[in-house]
């Protein structure tokens, strides 16, 4: 069973990479103004770590699949799928902020910060005064063991 797995992981790596970079290079090509911004050396710099990434990751399957190492696959598999979401996520972000919104133009009315700020640390409040007596009565767990 195992052997053929080995046989279908690089055809859907494989499928998986095509579709991420398809999906990047469309998105490039139906907003023209996404390139101007996105290759700007400013914020490609901070961008250019995740294709690099990915294809390190494409190459460490490869050579897991090709060596037959055990649980490898799956672990270089992880960093591949979430790879592939920071890039959906890069892709989609030029649409959900506007070009010139600041994080001050983004941010909800002063007062609704001081409320959510209240609310926060009397959630807090409860949770650690519901969950320190736990902690406290270290014995009570043996105690429930003995039964």
């Amino acid at each position: 069973m195992q052997r053929k797995l080995y046989q279908v992981v690089l055809p859907l790596a494989a499928l998986q990479l095509l579709m991420i970079v398809g999906l990047g290079m469309k998105t490039e090509m139906n907003a023209p103004t996404l390139v101007a911004r996105w290759f700007d050396w400013n914020v490609l710099r901070w961008l250019l770590p995740v294709p690099l990434l990915l294809a390190a990751a494409s190459c460490g399957m490869y050579r897991a699949v090709a060596a037959l190492r055990g649980i490898a696959p799956f672990v270089i598999a992880l960093p591949f799928l979430l790879l592939g979401y920071i890039g959906l996520l890069i892709d989609i972000w030029p649409f959900s902020i506007f070009a010139g919104a600041s994080i001050w133009h983004a941010a909800a009315p002063r007062s609704n910060e001081v409320f959510k700020l209240v609310g926060a640390a009397m959630i807090i409040l409860i949770l650690l005064t519901y969950t320190l007596p736990g902690y406290r009565f270290p014995g009570r767990a043996r105690d429930l063991c003995d039964l």
